[in-house]
């Protein structure tokens, strides 16, 4: 074998290495989505159940989650982030917030148009780009 078939067959192998790297990471993600999915799932039955049966099943579901996150409307799951986070901070970061609480169901572009909302509301402020907190009293707007 010359070095130029040597080399040829080491970068295939490394190009192949690669490839199974970035399959294995896309398997995980995968598997990290299914099992949030069903975290997500198991929630909503628990919490849909405990409205049915008129009784409270707890607040914790089995993953650890709790479920007064599920269950709250969007506008107040993000005002409670923002104050339970206590500094300026982005979209982003509010969902992965939310998402932490087991509220799977937000995305990123939906935590913006709550965010406007809830500075209509005058429930949060924008302290420059990509920087919102929570407010300390409601402010009352036509709109």
């Amino acid at each position: 074998m010359s070095l130029e078939e040597a080399l040829k067959a080491a970068e295939d192998e490394l190009d192949h290495m690669r490839e199974v790297q970035e399959a294995r990471k896309a398997v995980l993600a995968a598997e990290e989505e299914a099992i949030h999915k069903q975290a997500s799932l198991v929630n909503s039955l628990r919490v849909a159940l405990s409205r049915y049966m008129g009784r409270d099943l707890g607040t914790l579901g089995p993953s650890g989650v709790d479920l007064s996150w599920v269950s709250m409307p969007r506008t107040r799951a993000v005002q409670r982030a923002l104050e339970e986070i206590g500094r300026p901070v982005g979209p982003a970061e509010i969902l992965r917030y939310l998402q932490s609480k087991g509220r799977s169901e937000d995305q990123s572009e939906v935590i913006s148009a709550t965010l406007a909302h809830l500075k209509r509301s005058g429930l949060v402020e924008n302290q420059g780009w990509g920087a919102w907190v929570a407010t300390a009293e409601e402010v009352h707007t036509p709109y």
